[in-house]
């Protein structure tokens, strides 16, 4: 199944597969593929990335004859169980907080493209909004020494944080957009979910400087960016500003591979 458009009908058909009562079943013999044409295309960008080619912003033709070529490979898929009982599945990331803000805010511009992500992340500089959350994660690597350790279960192996956060952001995949690159060492195959958290205290300053660096992952390094490898998050919060933040209390885990095109598009 070829999918021609952005992250969101993507997101749309991960969910209608993941639904199935025979997804299991469905799954090995129903790969995706991506002509990426949204005004986000992150996953394309990632794959492209992954794959070590050249992303273009105007490569429907190439795109095409990857998905043709046939040659599926795996991607990881997040499980966000709600606090209202029901369940989400993402290929790409999930956030609470600035980023967030920036991309619902910015809907009523999306006749602009990209160019919408831009203009709103300086609007939302002027004034940094806060969420006091308390954030539980798996650590990608044990934390107990016990050779029996059961991981998820495990107290030891769970590390929790509660403060107040301009952004907290979990991703599966080097790139959120084509043009942002927030987790330089993922991978779409590699079993882990990249935490980011950025604290509220940081100077819009030291924001604007992160924003800029989002292009090739230059922030990396910023004493005020967090940047964890994890394999579950646990999320809760008391305050929210945007209605999709009303659902929190989620928690996320890598739930299984699907199979998905290589593809450098308008793409990759």
């Amino acid at each position: 199944m070829v999918i021609v458009s952005g992250d969101g009908l993507m997101f749309e058909a991960v969910q209608a597969l993941t639904g199935r009562e025979d997804a299991d079943d469905l799954r090995p013999s129903l790969p995706l593929g991506i002509v990426a044409g949204g005004s986000g295309n992150g996953l394309a960008r990632s794959l492209a990335h992954e794959a070590g080619r050249a992303y273009s912003a105007n490569g429907v033709a190439a795109a095409s004859a990857c998905v043709a070529r046939g040659n599926a490979r795996p991607m990881d898929i997040i499980r966000l169980k709600m606090a209202g009982g029901w369940t989400v599945h993402a290929f790409l990331s999930f956030g609470v907080g600035y980023l967030s803000d920036v991309d619902i805010d910015s809907e009523r511009a999306r006749w602009m493209g990209e160019l919408r992500f831009t203009l709103w992340s300086l609007l939302l500089l002027r004034k940094l909004r806060t969420y006091h959350a308390t954030i539980e994660y798996l650590s990608g690597k044990p934390l107990c020494s016990s050779t029996s350790c059961p991981g998820m279960s495990c107290d030891r192996c769970w590390a929790t944080t509660t403060d107040d956060f301009i952004m907290i952001y979990a991703v599966s995949s080097a790139y959120i957009s084509s043009t942002a690159m927030m987790a330089p060492r993922a991978r779409t195959d590699d079993g882990l979910i990249w935490l980011m958290l950025i604290r509220a205290g940081v100077s819009r300053k030291r924001m604007l400087r992160f924003l800029l660096g989002l292009g090739e992952g230059t922030f990396v390094g910023m004493g005020e960016v967090e940047l964890v490898p994890v394999r579950a998050v646990r999320y809760s919060t008391w305050s929210c500003s945007n209605v999709l933040d009303a659902y929190l209390g989620q928690n996320f885990a890598i739930l299984f591979p699907i199979q998905i095109q290589p593809f450098w598009s308008r793409g990759g």
